[in-house]
């Protein structure tokens, strides 16, 4: 709520403060151009306007992009934050890009139909095996993590009905 208004908000500044500079930009190349002298400057100063006008035709046609669909942040520090995430969201660490074979794969994977798609289209021998390999051990690790039963034994003493003779556990 409250970022994604700020967000446009800087976002159309930024916009408006860019087409406002380009405008500056073309006016500064006509003085050029005038400088010439007629009738030479005519083609310059209408090359002029035509470059501007393109220039800011390709600014206002800049969407605010965001990441409602999903997507790469870019580059970063682990802890620099780059959004807000929303329920029913999951967001990867470095850690898992990395481990499951960078942002391009990643990316791939994410914006493909599904993944019988996605193994069509990025499907090499060597590349599905390495593939199978890193989504093997990334699942190994990841059920390392969660298994109740593989975690380590402690020595603890549990009594259930003491007496005065066990020492109780503090």
């Amino acid at each position: 709520g409250e970022q994604s208004k700020a967000y446009k908000i800087m976002f159309a500044a930024d916009k408006a403060y860019a087409i406002a500079a380009a405008g500056i930009a073309i006016q500064q190349s006509i003085a050029q151009a005038a400088k010439v002298g007629f009738p030479t400057n005519i083609p310059l100063i209408a090359s002029a306007i035509a470059q501007g006008a393109s220039i800011i035709a390709n600014i206002r046609a800049i969407k605010d992009q965001g990441f409602a669909e999903g997507g790469y942040t870019g580059r970063g520090g682990k802890y620099e934050v780059a959004g807000a995430v929303h329920k029913g969201e999951i967001v990867w660490s470095q850690e898992d890009i990395k481990r499951w074979g960078g942002v391009g794969l990643v990316e791939k994977m994410r914006k493909s139909a599904n993944p019988e798609a996605f193994l069509n289209n990025n499907a090499s021998g060597d590349s599905v095996m390495r593939r199978a390999m890193m989504s093997s051990n990334a699942f190994i690790e990841s059920q390392k993590q969660s298994d109740i039963f593989n975690q380590p034994v402690q020595d603890t003493q549990i009594i259930y009905k003491g007496n005065r003779d066990t020492p109780k556990l503090a």
